[in-house]
């Protein structure tokens, strides 16, 4: 990853928020001024005898309501290295940053529009970057502590994964859905699922999913574990489709 990298996702992702606006337009005489909200997540992993393993991650997200929905941001960034018993030197085993940015808007109780821009890269899956637009229309059902949406839809990427039949315009279909159980008054449950494949080639999908238990210690600061599974089928040669991570860490909510 470069900085040309980063900077040129963060204006994407910042362009694609800015293009949802007209989408909610008919509701700005309504809307009444909200507060961001969000948190931060700082989380690391350790391993240690046979293989000698230390990481970090870094994810942030957070929202601003409107009348029907909310605009909303998110991002993070992933790195671990390893060190194989009897050797010196290290070798990078994650090294990937998202962001991402859109709205949620409601129509009624139940239907959902979805809009994202995401920006991807990835040093040791070899994505140079992947630009994705993602648009999607499905249900959002709460009931007391339990909200689930599942939301189906189309994303539009332009990518470069050093794999020649699959870089610049593609297009997929898929499914995102996601779940957040309030447990007690102190401790949550979420977890998200989103898979996609490219209409033109069905050996190309990928599959990302996550599982967290976070708790409040106070009203800004809480503790998190989570586990992570992802999977890119078609990658690079010799690189590896599965990354799974396991990680507890520290949660900032403002």
């Amino acid at each position: 990853m470069t900085i040309r990298h980063f900077v040129v996702g963060l204006a994407v992702v910042m362009a694609g928020v800015l293009i949802s606006v007209p989408a909610v337009a008919q509701d700005q005489q309504t809307v009444q001024p909200a507060a961001f909200t969000g948190s931060l997540t700082i989380g690391a992993s350790l391993e240690s005898g046979s293989t000698n393993l230390d990481g970090f991650q870094i994810e942030f997200s957070g929202q601003t309501p409107y009348s029907s929905g909310a605009f909303v941001i998110g991002g993070q960034y992933k790195y671990g290295r390893t060190r194989p018993e009897g050797t010196t030197s290290h070798i990078e085993v994650a090294n990937r940053l998202e962001l991402s940015g859109g709205i949620d808007h409601s129509f009624g109780d139940v239907p959902l529009l979805m809009f994202r821009s995401r920006f991807t890269t990835d040093e040791v899956q070899q994505i140079e970057y992947r630009f994705e637009q993602q648009i999607g229309f499905g249900a959002k059902l709460e009931d007391g502590r339990v909200q689930a949406r599942i939301v189906p839809g189309l994303a539009f990427l332009n990518q470069d994964k050093n794999v020649l039949a699959e870089f610049g315009f593609d297009v997929y279909y898929g499914m995102f859905q996601d779940l957040t159980v309030k447990l007690t008054d102190t401790w949550s449950f979420d977890e998200r699922f989103y898979f996609r494949r490219d209409f033109s080639d069905s050996e190309d999908y990928v599959i990302e999913s996550k599982v967290s238990l976070t708790g409040k210690i106070t009203q800004v600061i809480g503790i998190q574990v989570s586990f992570e599974h992802n999977h890119e089928n078609l990658l690079a040669l010799d690189e590896v489709s599965r990354y799974q991570k396991f990680s507890a860490g520290l949660q900032i909510s403002f």
